[in-house]
């Protein structure tokens, strides 16, 4: 049995038999960290993740891959269990490599001091909070074509913060055959979501939400270089979602 601090109860969990049930008891009696529920043998409902636990997330405001998890936090109904830590992950006093050793954000903090790094491990970590998993899909086929437009959305943000910072140093400095190599990765890849659209078109899950976050961060970043020119399909596909609100809620800025 499993105990569950709450402002008014203790909601008991038994992992065996998959059940829930409430239980009104003092609050200041045990506390439980969410971390070392296994999702995989037990659906928690909702209301106990959205009540009950808090996390911390190290975020910058103009990274795509921080925006990939405010999203989720924000499809996932979350936004009431993060704190925010802006950070500057350039800052030469930076304390961000304690949290992550890779120097990186995002990174969120999990009650019991744990940490998840990056992008993919976090956001699938907050879906799975849900009963029902929202963005990840659990049918085998659905589930590795979303985390396939996964993939390709996040080398497309490499590919474009990988030219950006190739592009900030010192012209002796820079590598225009790095620029080069980047710029075309990104061109491929999107020329590729122009020929299968069909593919993203049913549904939001990880793969549409990194993919929709990888277009906006190029509008973001290079807006001279428009990527709609000659993909009307991948256009008209982004334009449907353009209005979503956990997109709305998250635009990049610096």
């Amino acid at each position: 049995m499993i105990k569950l601090k709450t402002s008014f109860a203790t909601v008991c969990c038994c992992l065996d038999c998959n059940s829930l049930e409430s239980v009104y008891i003092p609050q200041e009696q045990t506390i439980f960290n969410l971390s070392t529920i296994s999702t995989s043998r037990i659906s928690l409902p909702p209301f106990v993740v959205r009540d009950y636990f808090m996390f911390k997330l190290r975020y910058s405001t103009t990274s795509p891959f921080v925006r990939k998890v405010s999203v989720t936090i924000i499809e996932c109904g979350l936004e009431n269990q993060v704190d925010l830590e802006l950070t500057n992950p350039w800052a030469p006093d930076t304390n961000l490599p304690s949290t992550n050793p890779l120097g990186k954000v995002p990174a969120l903090t999990l009650e019991n001091g744990q940490v998840l790094f990056d992008s993919p491990v976090i956001c699938e970590f907050l879906d799975s909070l849900s009963s029902v998993p929202r963005l990840f899909p659990e049918n085998s086929k659905e589930r590795w074509s979303a985390l396939m437009q996964q993939a390709l959305g996040d080398g497309i943000m490499e590919a474009a913060v990988g030219r950006l910072l190739e592009s900030r140093r010192p012209d002796q400095e820079q590598s225009h055959a790095a620029i080069t190599r980047y710029a075309a990765a990104v061109e491929r890849s999107l020329d590729h979501l122009e020929s299968n659209t069909q593919d993203i078109t049913n549904g939001f899950n990880i793969g549409q939400l990194t993919v929709a976050c990888a277009l906006e961060y190029l509008d973001f970043r290079f807006s001279k270089e428009n990527w709609r020119d000659g993909r009307p399909n991948l256009s008209k596909w982004h334009e449907s979602l353009a209005s979503r609100p956990s997109l709305r809620q998250t635009v990049p800025h610096e």
